[in-house]
């Protein structure tokens, strides 16, 4: 203990200068050496670990009403983009409505045209060969065309008709 204590009085300047007071290889200056390194440790300022500030009542309570808000707000933009959807739904709908009934249309017209007027006329032989492919010039290659155009579409629109039906491929189908 004496010698521990005797360390107590003697300074830094002292340990550190080359004095011969301090025998060498005594292991007096290791132990030393290393008293000196852990009292330098101590004297540094130790980091604490950060805490992890709790929340308090009113914070929660705060928290809580901003993830209502959130997804209040998530839920106002959900609504929003299926009105878009259904609205834009109806649009496709009613313009694919409209390209069958013009179809439609279409076709019981050129129906007409060869039922009423083309075969009469050839079975009658009112007009030769040539007056009738200039007046009808390919009406019953068009007529079978836009029939299985009608019966496609038909398909399409009638039975299978959803929000991501696509009526294009059968337009290029046809062309």
């Amino acid at each position: 203990k004496k010698n521990v204590n005797l360390f107590y009085f003697v300074s830094s300047s002292d340990i550190m200068s080359n004095n011969n007071d301090i025998p060498q290889g005594s292991g007096l200056d290791s132990f030393m050496e290393n008293w000196n390194k852990k009292n330098m440790k101590s004297k540094k300022k130790k980091k604490k670990p950060k805490k992890i500030n709790k929340l308090t009542r009113a914070q929660k309570r705060d928290e809580k009403s901003i993830i209502l808000v959130q997804s209040f707000y998530r839920m106002v933009c959900e609504r929003r983009a299926l009105k878009n959807k259904i609205k834009l739904h109806k649009v496709r709908t009613n313009i694919a409505k409209e390209i069958l009934s013009t179809e439609e249309t279409y076709v019981f017209i050129l129906d007409a045209m060869v039922n009423k007027f083309m075969k009469p006329i050839t079975e009658l032989e009112l007009l030769d060969n040539d007056e009738i492919n200039v007046i009808f010039s390919n009406v019953e290659m068009i007529l079978g065309l836009n029939t299985k155009l009608l019966e496609d579409l038909n398909d399409v629109i009638s039975n299978k008709w959803s929000i991501n039906q696509l009526i294009g491929p059968i337009f290029l189908e046809f062309a």
